[in-house]
């Protein structure tokens, strides 16, 4: 029995050892870890450098059983975004006499040998986790050879060209524009679902054109390319770095004499990563604050013929405007090579590429590191459950959506085949790619659910994509679009979860695009009941809750939200506007062009009530925990209605014959700047100083709240509690908790609420202080009317101020006070501020007071105000003609005058905030 023990237990330390340095290596055949040479290659391999001495030996073995060890480095050879490379044991081996043209022959696997066992990695077959493409026996692991998918650049000159074709029984290579034509080899001697083809090129170079043909059962593999029914063989490569093209979009519905290029990673002196590693309010609370931005329409430059694209220079020219708003990521719309000049980006066409509109690659990295100088980091929007068969060209057809790298449509285009072992390779060394090249910090994935939907290897496939992009980067953030909520999407893969970092919370989002139909100034009726479950921060996946807050990336406007619906300002307006364009009617995207009554219509949109209206829903945004994001233009209280690029082309049955009017949708959809500062432009001459201040204002209450969200980043950690609704449903009220600061948040959907009696939460010694009120003049609003300058007491009713609609911030905090300036104000001083009058804090807890002298016996008048008489307390009793010498006062704006009797001589004036009981008391 105990030996039996004694033998469970050896191997159960055995397994742990496998697992610890098997979880903790890492190699590919990019370039970064892999560099194919005239005659063989290199190959690098991590391990962490806690389990360095577990292994015994590391060598590369080939088929032929040829041998090259792997030798240990002194130091790190490479940087790697993300990594700490000085954390990892370093080795390289060295491969050489290969002849590159004959890869049957160049078949190897890398063998890590530990104390116990001796393990197999090979080409990715059932799992793209290094630790599960560990084999024990060579019998079951696909045999690898140099290079990775795509053109590789081979050092000493010349270029190694790979590609996957597992029908082909032969694949044509045409360099220079199809000028030299060569036969690839095959790495196999029969057709099989890993097989590639392989020509080495010894007079290519960066900048070689080139493209393939298949030979599949005789003949050439073609795909139909344009409404004409063209034909072509041509195939372009899916992980070429570049294209050139005569043109591309609606007119062909394709690219015109497209071809690949040989291109390599760009030099680049990263300046500023360490900038970002030194930034720790994302990190330690996940408290992202997400700017999404679409570059193309973010700051296009303006010409006499009118404006040009977007490009990445052109972000950069604004950086000073977005890290001024505090925010510390910017999400871009698609940047990969999409079929249109101007697009949402979502008709992606590769993984890999870049959309030359937008800039060079080095363009990207630029503004990559001049985000990451402001402490901003970079996300990128990945689409995955469908990309185009543009390039790719597999012979798809309405009828076959059945190929080597499509199974099936989403409506939006050919859905990938995800449980295909290649497939898979092409979607990983995108995203690593992409990571690795720009230094990018995030994903966010689009629509994850038609990716795994009725597709259980798809949904495999997405754990282990996750949790190898954490081996890429431990630090990248992974967001996932998943409609309806589902809770699994962000639970841990241990726990049988997808494993993503935080997904889209499109119930939060629901009530704002869904629930608001019939509210408007004149109707402000809702279901507080559906705001408070979203609040509460429910999932719609049956009521089960996300788990952590900061699993959830909460929203009201983003591209598809605005796109879809309205921007949230025109949701609750009165406006309704039409535009025409030849034949075609739809509705008005960017107002501000409307020639027809435009300054009344445009007051349909901008007023005191929308204004007043979206302020308390991006303050709601900013108090429901979990990570924040918004859509370009929602600071500056961007009206347009944005609409994707097939609204902007004719169409016949909806085949696109004519390309997009590039410019009337550039300038329909750029960035409204002219909000930002409206008396600068001539366009908005007809808003009076008042109306312009509700932008001004509208921009500072984001900024501000932005700022709320930074200073107390804990808020993403916890959920709202103590939830309530009152007064018919038009009012909530909650707490938030961060670290060891509490708040108290008022909502008022109603009308104004000059006296509104509120529960304020906590013990009879705590105080709750106004720290934000969207209502004052600061953000736009009218008066100061609706400030409460008085600290409030806890565990009781308070009669507090409220405008409608708007969002009242309180923290609470040890010792109460009055927060401005309160003079007395009566017949003795012409009821105007002298600095004798003033209101001071005295030595007695929660009292002010003042010295006054009385010169006549006879009935005053008074009240406490302000010096401007924004704010004033009047009497709490409206049916006494006078009192005596002591009473109450009211925080209820327009109460009388509080008369008292006082005989002459000199009087000590106090007042207690916690009573609001005023005295005389005669020296």
């Amino acid at each position: 029995m105990f030996r039996q023990l004694a033998f469970l237990l050896f191997i159960l330390f055995t397994q742990a050892i496998y697992a610890n340095w098997k979880t903790n290596f890492y190699t590919d055949d990019s370039p970064y870890y892999q560099q194919v040479t005239k005659d063989g290659f290199s190959q690098i391999i991590r391990v962490h450098e806690n389990y360095c001495h577990d292994l015994k030996s590391i060598r590369i073995e080939f088929q032929n059983s040829k041998i090259f060890p792997f030798e240990k480095l002194h130091q790190s050879p490479m940087n790697l975004y993300g990594l700490d490379t000085s954390d990892f044991c370093w080795y390289k081996a060295t491969v050489r006499d290969l002849n590159l043209n004959e890869p049957q022959k160049n078949k190897f696997v890398i063998v890590l040998e530990d104390s116990q066992n001796t393990f197999f990695l090979g080409e990715i077959k059932d799992s793209i986790l290094p630790a599960k493409r560990l084999m024990t026996s060579k019998t079951d692991i696909a045999w690898m050879t140099p290079g990775t998918q795509g053109a590789n650049l081979v050092l000493g000159g010349g270029v190694l060209f790979k590609v996957w074709g597992p029908n082909a029984q032969l694949v044509e290579l045409y360099i220079n524009k199809g000028q030299n034509k060569i036969n690839m080899q095959s790495d196999s001697d029969q057709l099989n679902p890993l097989q590639n083809h392989i020509a080495y090129v010894s007079n290519a170079n960066e900048k070689t054109t080139y493209h393939y043909q298949f030979v599949v059962n005789g003949e050439y593999e073609k795909v139909e390319i344009d409404e004409q029914h063209h034909q072509t063989a041509i195939k372009i490569d899916p992980m070429a770095r570049e294209i050139t093209y005569q043109c591309k979009g609606a007119l062909i519905n394709n690219y015109k004499d497209v071809y690949g290029v040989v291109s390599q990673i760009p030099k680049f002196n990263w300046e500023f990563d360490h900038y970002i590693k030194s930034f720790t309010s994302i990190s330690k609370n996940n408290n992202w604050i997400i700017y999404q931005l679409w570059p193309l329409t973010f700051n296009p430059h303006i010409t006499n013929d009118g404006p040009l694209s977007g490009t990445f220079q052109s972000i950069i020219e604004k950086i000073d405007y977005l890290s001024g708003l505090g925010i510390n990521a910017v999400e871009l719309l698609p940047i990969n090579e999409f079929r249109f000049d101007v697009s949402w980006g979502y008709m992606l066409d590769s993984l890999r590429l870049i959309e030359k509109t937008y800039g060079s690659p080095k363009e990207l990295m630029n503004l990559s590191d001049k985000l990451h100088q402001r402490g901003i980091k970079l996300v990128l929007d990945i689409v995955l459950n469908h990309v185009n068969n543009t390039l790719i060209r597999d012979p798809l057809s309405p009828t076959n959506f059945s190929t080597k790298y499509y199974n099936g449509d989403t409506g939006w285009g050919p859905k990938p085949r995800f449980e295909s072992p290649m497939v898979k390779k092409w979607i990983i060394d995108s995203l690593i790619g992409l990571i690795r090249d720009y230094h990018i910090d995030g994903f966010r994935f689009d629509m994850i659910k038609y990716i795994y939907q009725d597709n259980d290897k798809a949904y495999l496939f997405l754990q282990e994509l996750t949790q190898l992009l954490k081996i890429i980067n431990p630090e990248i953030h992974l967001m996932a679009e998943e409609l309806p909520d589902n809770v699994w999407t962000t639970y841990p893969v241990s726990e049988k979860g997808l494993g993503f970092d935080s997904q889209w919370n499109d119930n939060f989002k629901n009530f704002f695009e869904k629930d608001l139909d019939e509210y408007k100034n004149d109707h402000r009726l809702f279901d507080a009941g559906k705001l408070v479950g979203a609040l509460h921060g429910y999932s719609n996946h049956e009521n089960f809750k996300f788990g952590l807050p900061e699993r959830t990336v909460n929203y009201l406007g983003s591209h598809d939200f605005i796109g879809n619906r309205d921007p949230i300002i025109r949701v609750v307006s009165d406006y309704y506007a039409t535009e025409r364009v030849g034949n075609e009617t739809f509705f008005r995207v960017k107002p501000l062009s409307d020639n027809i009554d435009l300054p009344r219509k445009f007051k349909l949109i901008h007023n005191d009530f929308t204004h007043s209206f979206i302020k308390l829903a991006y303050g709601i945004l900013f108090t429901k925990p979990g990570n924040i994001l918004f859509f370009q233009g929602e600071e500056l209280a961007s009206d347009i209605n944005i609409q994707n690029e097939w609204s902007y082309i004719k169409a016949v049955n909806n085949i696109p014959t004519q390309d997009i009017d590039r410019r009337r949708y550039i300038s329909d959809h750029k960035m409204l700047w002219e909000y930002l500062d409206p008396k600068s432009y001539s366009e908005l001459h007809f808003l009076n100083d008042t109306e312009v201040k509700l932008f001004k204002g509208h921009h500072q209450f984001i900024k501000d709240m932005i700022s709320f969200r930074n200073n107390y980043p804990g808020i993403g950690s916890f959920d709202v509690f103590n939830l309530r609704t009152s007064h018919n449903g038009s009012v909530i009220t909650y707490q938030l908790k961060s670290e060891d600061n509490d708040f108290f948040i008022i909502l008022n959907f109603g009308n104004d609420m000059n006296a509104a009696w509120i529960t304020f939460p906590g013990s009879s010694t705590t105080w709750w202080r106004e720290v934000i009120n969207s209502s004052v003049e600061e953000y736009g609003g009218s008066s100061s009317l609706y400030t409460n300058v008085i600290d409030q007491l806890g565990e009781r009713n308070n009669l507090v101020r409220l405008q409608g609609p708007s969002i009242i911030i309180f923290k609470k905090i040890p010792r109460p006070q009055i927060n401005v300036q309160l003079y007395f104000m009566s017949d003795l001083g012409n009821w105007i501020s002298h600095e004798s009058f003033k209101l001071l804090q005295s030595q007695e807890d929660f009292v002010y007071e003042l010295k006054l002298a009385i010169p006549t016996d006879g009935v005053y008048e008074f009240k406490l105000a302000t010096h401007n008489w924004s704010i004033e307390l009047g009497s709490a009793n409206e049916h006494t003609y006078y009192s005596l010498d002591y009473g109450q006062l009211s925080y209820q704006p327009f109460k009388p005058n509080v008369k008292v009797l006082l005989e002459k001589g000199n009087y000590s004036f106090t007042f207690n905030i916690r009573t609001f009981g005023y005295t005389f008391k005669k020296k």
